[in-house]
């Protein structure tokens, strides 16, 4: 069974605060590969993982159309984990090679929606260039809400993605992830979910994330609570028969 992890953290590489929602990445995504599945897990290139030397360039120059031209990624993959997770990171200075996750003293980053939606976007385009075919895509985060929409719809759902469904997890602690309504439109998203989101002045991406996903969770990680990782599993075990039936 193939399983891809996309998120902003994942602990010890990507740490944001107090590393909960980053730990509780590393754990789940730990506890999925002890079952036996191949784990694969994706993250921003950001300014400290740059300066890994365990890290390294496996493709670059990779073409991602988004918005109006193609906006080019790198792909790098780390060499040095002694867990059965795999990680590999999206490398675009322009959005990512910064020193934080999600923003500085002021806040978000001006283009935190942006930024994440590039990623989303590039992951999938990943797969296919390190032909890796999910049968699951764990999207964890508020940062990754517009994920399910965006894998649901992409160009190449029917020929590369029809097996894989897709799971996504927020966080209470996470970042916010209320966006005005310009910014919204400015977004891909904006043209792939249910025109009245439009009609708002602002827009809850994870309201969409969980829309759109197979199956959602909300972690009350505010409160010290944690993902039921074995529940996890037992839906993408049984996701994963259902569709493998239906395209047998």
């Amino acid at each position: 069974m193939n399983i891809v992890i996309i998120s902003a953290e994942m602990a010890p590489l990507a740490v944001d605060g107090a590393g909960i929602i980053a730990n509780e990445i590393e754990q789940t995504g730990n506890y999925l590969a002890e079952s036996g599945a191949s784990v694969l897990q994706f993250l921003p290139r950001y300014s400290w993982i740059s300066k890994k030397t365990d890290i390294t360039q496996i493709y670059r120059r990779i073409r991602l159309r988004m918005g109006h031209g193609n906006k080019e990624f790198n792909i790098y993959k780390h060499e040095g984990m002694e867990s059965g997770v795999q990680p590999y990171f999206i490398g675009k200075d322009l959005y990512f090679k910064r020193d934080a996750c999600y923003g500085d003293a002021n806040g978000l980053y001006p283009d935190h929606f942006e930024r994440f939606e590039y990623f989303s976007m590039a992951f999938l385009e990943a797969l296919k260039v390190i032909n890796f075919k999910p049968d699951a895509i764990v999207c964890f985060g508020s940062a990754l809400a517009t994920a399910p929409p965006l894998i649901k719809t992409a160009p190449s759902q029917v020929k590369f993605y029809d097996n894989a469904s897709v799971f996504y997890i927020d966080f209470t602690s996470g970042p916010s992830n209320t966006c005005a309504i310009d910014t919204f439109k400015s977004l891909t998203i904006s043209k792939l979910v249910d025109p009245s989101y439009l009609d708002n002045t602002s827009v809850n991406l994870s309201e969409i994330g969980m829309a759109t996903a197979d199956k959602s969770y909300i972690v009350d990680s505010q409160s010290g609570g944690t993902l039921n990782k074995s529940v996890l599993l037992a839906n993408i075990k049984s996701a994963t028969e259902t569709r493998q039936a239906q395209f047998a």
